[in-house]
């Protein structure tokens, strides 16, 4: 599904290359289009929640991005817009996104700047990202990336704390580690969260492991994502300060996650991502093909 508030292919036919097509056991979940260089020219997921956002370039630099959301709990028909512009310094490091966003009910919207900054190493030490208004909530925002000596990213740190009133929502939102590995050849071969906070909806921000495949040509072409209800690489959330009815909720979230209910899986589940790359035949491809909800 893709709502109809969210545009379809506007990058003109010329530009585009290839698409490729993701799908997570056998049900299609994403269609990318990429230029003759392998840039992301317009990226489409599908599915209750469906986006699509259309990326802008000055050579290989990524200068502006602009979102389209649309999630089960919008109104059919209106989606959020996000649109973001990227700043570079001379030796082409990101050094600033400027956002601006909106949805279709709420035309006023929101601003903001995030900040980069970097160590002797060149890791990305941290990301300052305030919210107008409530800068003063904001008691830590830390996104880092580590890079090991021939700048492949080796680590990704996240932690997001807001000072909340006591008795009720937890302070910190967002808290994880994720590390990755590689081939010789560079290509990345395992992902994994060696730490996760599963917060008060007890959702995992990715699967525990992600083994990925290639062809003969070392190109992408799967997947192999598991998640677990191991408790060894997270952290559940400490509800004994919380009143009541968020006790109640927060265990309700936790059942869900161990043992699934009829409607919601248990996090214990293996996907399987595949990838298949056709060159672009705007005849063929066009208009985009939008798979229906199960």
């Amino acid at each position: 599904m893709l709502d109809r508030s969210i545009p379809r292919v506007e990058t003109p036919s010329e530009q585009i290359a290839t698409v490729r097509f993701t799908t997570s056991n056998g049900r299609l979940l994403q269609t990318v289009l990429f230029d003759r260089q392998g840039r992301l020219l317009e990226v489409y997921d599908f599915g209750r929640s469906n986006s699509r956002v259309r990326n802008w370039y000055d050579r290989q630099l990524k200068i502006r991005s602009v979102y389209h959301y649309h999630n089960d709990s919008n109104p059919s028909g209106q989606s959020q817009v996000r649109e973001q512009r990227y700043g570079y310094d001379n030796t082409g490091r990101l050094q600033t996104e400027d956002i601006n966003g909106r949805t279709d009910s709420s035309p006023i919207g929101y601003n903001f700047t995030i900040r980069y900054s970097y160590n002797k190493q060149g890791d990305t030490v941290r990301s300052v990202s305030p919210t107008i208004g409530r800068t003063e909530s904001i008691l830590a925002n830390v996104d880092e990336w580590t890079y090991n000596q021939t700048r492949q990213r080796i680590r990704h740190y996240i932690l997001y704390v807001l000072r909340m009133p006591a008795g009720q929502m937890p302070d910190t939102l967002y808290h994880s580690s994720r590390r990755f590995s590689y081939a010789p050849d560079g290509k990345l071969l395992k992902a994994w969260y060696d730490y996760m906070y599963l917060g008060e909806f007890y959702s995992p921000v990715g699967p525990d492991t992600v083994l990925y495949q290639y062809d003969q040509k070392r190109k992408l072409i799967g997947e192999i994502q598991r998640y677990t209800t191991d408790m060894r690489n997270k952290r559940e959330i400490d509800s004994t300060k919380l009143d009541a009815w968020h006790r109640h909720y927060i265990q309700t979230y936790r059942q869900m996650f161990f043992f699934g209910t009829a409607y919601q899986s248990k996090n214990d589940r293996t996907n399987v991502i595949r990838y298949h790359y056709e060159v672009f035949d705007a005849k063929r491809h066009l208009p985009l093909l939008i798979p229906p909800l199960d």
